[in-house]
């Protein structure tokens, strides 16, 4: 049985793009701070996740109340 060739390790680096600020749906106020994953590889740039928090919606220390 012959070796097997050793494959080269794949690089990924993983980059934040800039933060905008949106309308938030659940709290009805321009608070949703949202950002899209890069991952960077040796093929080129792929647009990987998109995050969103939103300041009040998303506060663990101070939750809204539901607007109804």
């Amino acid at each position: 049985m012959s070796p097997r060739p050793r494959s080269t390790p794949l690089t990924i680096t993983a980059v934040m793009g800039p933060p905008r600020t949106e309308w938030c749906p659940r709290c009805k106020a321009y608070t949703l701070t949202c950002t899209n994953l890069h991952l960077l590889t040796p093929a080129g740039v792929t647009k990987s996740h998109a995050y969103a928090l939103c300041e009040i919606c998303d506060d663990p220390d101070d939750p809204e109340v539901n607007r109804g």
